[in-house]
């Protein structure tokens, strides 16, 4: 029998962005980088598209800031793409072990917003200046991984997530790699191989629990 292997869904992340562990992270760090009187509101969005109409497949969110770079109204994050990305990057977590992908899940989420939060606080103590800049490198991906903005978010994400237990620390590290343009999987391994240490080291942390 071919082994079936684990999907998360859309609805997870609707299910995932009311609970009170998210509020409770979402106020830590909106209040650890000082932006609380600033717009943080989350927008689930099923896809972004281009000015040309085309779907982009590649964005997971953004900050947006309207009225020429004067205000931010909030974040959009885009949970179709989300979860394909997930899906695509832990492809061979057996479906008996989705509950780990569901706890992937999160993490990945969780990195993408402090990221954004982040973009919300250079705004804050930069001004607009600096984001014009990073707007406009989007053309070109690699400068845009390597800009400085890009880096303290991607870092400030990081920081915060790997305080919270080694498995999260894990995740939070293949989210840095792969928004800086490194592959999660490291060269010796397989995609099967880096699952199961995936799923061996949530037992470790976790124990038996789901």
């Amino acid at each position: 029998m071919a082994m079936k292997y684990s999907r998360i869904k859309s609805l997870d992340i609707e299910s995932y962005i009311k609970t009170q562990e998210f509020k409770n992270i979402h106020i830590n760090v909106a209040s650890e980088l000082q932006i609380k009187g600033i717009n943080c509101e989350i927008n689930l969005c099923s896809e972004t598209i281009n000015k040309e109409g085309h779907i982009i497949s590649n964005t997971l969110g953004q900050t947006n800031i309207k009225d020429e770079f004067t205000r931010v109204e909030g974040i959009s994050l885009f949970k179709d793409n989300i979860v394909q990305n997930v899906n695509d990057s832990y492809s061979r977590i057996p479906e008996s072990n989705k509950y780990v992908l569901d706890h992937i899940l999160k993490i990945f989420f969780n990195f993408i917003v402090i990221h954004e939060l982040t973009h919300i606080s250079q705004f804050k103590e930069e001004g607009s200046k600096e984001l014009k800049c990073l707007v406009k490198l989007k053309h070109n991906l690699e400068e845009y991984r390597n800009s400085s903005l890009e880096k303290e978010a991607n870092m400030n994400a990081y920081s915060y997530l790997k305080e919270i237990d080694e498995f999260t620390a894990t995740i939070a590290l293949d989210c840095k790699k792969q928004f800086g343009g490194r592959n999660i999987i490291d060269y010796t391994d397989t995609a099967e191989l880096h699952s199961m240490k995936i799923i061996n080291l949530y037992h470790e942390v976790y124990g038996n629990n789901r």
